[in-house]
């Protein structure tokens, strides 16, 4: 049966000739995410928790700096130790980036508090939109709803994973 729910747009990519879409339900619990990171921003940029290369490993949880300066929850995706980067998932915008070690922070004391919530952007195919993907496409389609509240409903989902929306 098909449920609505408002939906805050946080990023949108292609996925083969679907159109993916990140988004988050409970403002208040990215809120409460954002605040905890908020308070360690000031450790995190006097390099308080460095994240140390040699254990940076697919999976590892950790706080990454995005392009706005500001630290957000994240999932290491890849490491590549010769050029220094990683490739990481902002758990709670559902954008990746790749980004230099020295942008991480595994703040050890704080990961129990840090990462209790769920990631907070869940993924979600539109349904009856099939088609080609260029950047352009995309920055068109983002001018609408990116970082916009929409009213969405929920028509098909497997394994919690994969929904499709109206």
């Amino acid at each position: 049966m098909a449920t609505g729910h408002e939906l805050y747009v946080s990023h949108i990519e292609s996925d083969g000739n679907f159109l993916k879409i990140w988004g988050q339900r409970d403002k208040d619990a990215v809120a409460a995410v954002e605040r905890l990171l908020l308070n360690l921003s000031e450790e995190f940029d006097c390099g308080k928790y460095m994240a140390d290369p040699q254990y940076l490993a697919p999976d590892t949880l950790v706080a990454c700096r995005f392009q706005d300066g500001r630290y957000y929850r994240s999932k290491i995706i890849d490491v590549n130790l010769p050029t220094g980067m990683i490739t990481c998932h902002y758990l709670d915008y559902g954008n990746r980036a790749t980004v230099p070690f020295s942008n991480l922070r595994v703040p050890k004391n704080h990961l129990t508090s840090l990462f209790r919530s769920p990631a907070q952007a869940t993924s979600y195919i539109l349904a009856g939109v099939v088609g080609s993907w260029s950047p352009e496409s995309l920055a068109t389609i983002s001018e609408d709803i990116l970082y916009e509240e929409l009213k969405c409903i929920v028509v098909k989902a497997w394994a919690s994973t994969v929904k499709f929306i109206y």
